[in-house]
């Protein structure tokens, strides 16, 4: 019995890995894995590195500018609006308090969280897949995660929202896997990480379903007889976790009169129109993006789903065998709401990444040492494919590939204009949603809503947004109003837009007209009244007031 408790104790200790019961050769040396990974991991740092300080895109440009303002007391869903949970402006708070408002300071507060991210990924992996592996595994999600085609270079909440994650399952393998004591404190900690992320990104949903099966598969599912009532109670901890960074967050909004707001923005709004309208649109959505998140990426994917199909299949360790439904989990919340938008799929990386290099490593130690290079190709194709995103591509070139025509990096060069032609007290109006233009102009903004579809979608407040709408673009009386054409063609039917146009006709004249092309956009400033008329499909118009 005393030896039985003994060899009990070292498993829990030292867990099985997939490297001490490999498939076949035995002798195969995994430090190839270590150095493959150790290259990719340097390869994104050099890309991010190098678009450091690449102009905000359109999300970036609203959180950036709810973030700071909310750390000079506006209120969030009340004086500005968004859809996401508090935790997302909190983050964004804490980088332009840090780091200052311009892209550089952002993108190298998100760049800092990253690194912390991908250190407790590492650290964990290596107690489940053994050091060479999780080098790799973190590696081939980090160069990933920085690609172009899911939007690497951005600081969006899909990123962000990795670390509490990555937390909360290494405090449920300690929990669980690795007997750590006391257990109640590790499975209450991997319900906070999953809620803090959920806190982020509401997508990060899945954490949370992940953790709630694993927990039941683990007192109930390995042929163990554990007492209902000790494996309620860990239950009932765990969701404790997962409940309480938002629950806190709602009680407080409600201690303060504006629970219907917080309510609104983050649950009413997400799952309503604008739900219903991405949801009916998620095949094309899915056909449009997808394959643009898969570019180059190809072989990964398939070295991912073959890797998959091994870990469900090993019955040596039925630890790991569970942390494989992370993946198909994974893209179960990047298709939540149906949008499917290549930033997204950063939910599905890590688990992708971790199942190709199991895939790869299984066929290594099938053929031998001699599909080292096919390995490295697998994972090095992406980098070869497209190395002037990696290496020397300028910020026009990578913003154009990513967002098409898109006026980000135009919106950049007119909010500086803008800040030498106007002072503090002055403000601006972007009938669309291009708030970084406020960020490089350094203005505020004239209006509450920053996403101006909220103004137009059919929802419970439509007629109380359009009535604010009215009289904060007439009554603050801003000194520009900016007109981004591509958002304005989906905007321009609806009744107030068609009433904002013919008062602006009125009350402002143009003084600014961007024709966006694909090399380089024409800006022209005070141009005569004859000129003042975009020539391509895609323009910005700036106005100001008489």
């Amino acid at each position: 019995m005393s030896k039985t408790k003994h060899k009990s104790q070292r498993t829990a200790e030292k867990p099985a890995t997939i490297a001490s019961t490999p498939p076949a050769n035995r002798n195969i040396s995994t430090t190839p894995f270590a150095w493959i990974g150790i290259a990719l991991l340097l390869i994104a740092l050099v890309a991010r590195l190098r678009l450091l300080d690449i102009p905000f895109e359109r999300d970036e440009g609203v959180f950036a500018y709810i973030g700071r303002a909310l750390m000079g007391g506006e209120r969030l869903y009340t004086d500005l609006y968004d859809n996401k949970l508090p935790g997302l402006y909190l983050i964004y708070g804490l980088f332009t308090s840090v780091f200052g408002v311009q892209p550089s300071g952002i993108h190298l507060g998100a760049l800092l969280w990253q690194l912390a991210t991908l250190a407790v990924l590492f650290f964990w992996l290596r107690e489940v897949i053994g050091r060479d592996r999780a080098l790799a595994a973190t590696g081939l999600f980090t160069l990933y995660a920085a690609s172009g085609q899911v939007l690497g270079f951005a600081a969006h909440a899909t990123q962000l929202c990795a670390l509490p994650a990555f937390a909360g399952l290494w405090a449920l393998w300690r929990g669980t896997v690795n007997g750590r004591s006391p257990q109640a404190a590790w499975i209450i900690l991997a319900g906070l990480g999953a809620g803090f992320a959920i806190w982020i990104k509401q997508q990060a949903l899945f954490y949370a379903v992940f953790g709630a099966l694993y927990l039941a598969w683990w007192f109930f599912g390995r042929g163990r007889s554990e007492s209902i009532t000790r494996a309620m109670g860990m239950g009932m901890l765990y969701a404790l976790g997962v409940i309480l960074p938002v629950g806190l967050s709602a009680a407080w909004f409600a201690s303060q009169g504006r629970f219907d707001d917080f309510w609104f923005w983050t649950v009413e709004i997400s799952t309503g129109e604008k739900f219903k309208t991405q949801s009916s649109g998620g095949l094309f959505f899915f056909n449009f993006y997808f394959p643009k998140v898969i570019a180059q990426w190809w072989w990964v994917w398939f070295s991912g789903l073959f890797g998959l199909i091994v870990m469900l299949r090993q019955k040596q360790m039925p630890e790991q065998r569970a942390l494989a439904w992370l993946l198909p989990l994974s893209l179960w919340g990047v298709s939540l709401g149906g949008a499917f938008y290549p930033h997204y799929f950063v939910l599905a990386l890590p688990w992708l990444s971790i199942c190709a290099v199991v895939g790869l490593d299984t066929l290594l130690r099938k053929y031998g040492s001699a599909g080292w290079i096919a390995a490295a190709i697998v994972v090095l194709w992406p980098v070869l494919a497209h190395n002037g995103y990696w290496f020397y591509e300028n910020h026009r070139a990578v913003l154009w590939r990513a967002y098409g025509s898109n006026s980000f990096q135009e919106m950049a060069e007119i909010g500086a204009e803008l800040k030498k032609r106007s002072s503090p007290s002055d403000s601006i109006a972007i009938i669309g949603s291009e708030p970084e233009l406020l960020l490089s102009a350094d203005r505020r903004s004239a209006l509450s809503h920053l996403f101006f579809q909220g103004v137009v979608q059919r929802h419970a407040r439509y007629a109380q947004f359009q009535q604010q709408t009215r009289e904060e673009l007439w009554g603050r009386r801003p000194r520009f109003v900016v007109l981004p054409g591509g958002q304005f063609e989906h905007l321009k039917d609806d009744p107030l837009v068609k009433e904002i146009v013919a008062r602006l006709q009125k009350e402002y004249h143009t003084i600014c007209v961007v024709d966006l092309e694909e090399k380089k956009s024409k800006i022209t400033w005070d141009p005569p009244p004859e000129q003042a008329v975009p020539k391509t499909l895609f323009w910005v118009m700036v106005m100001e007031r008489n």
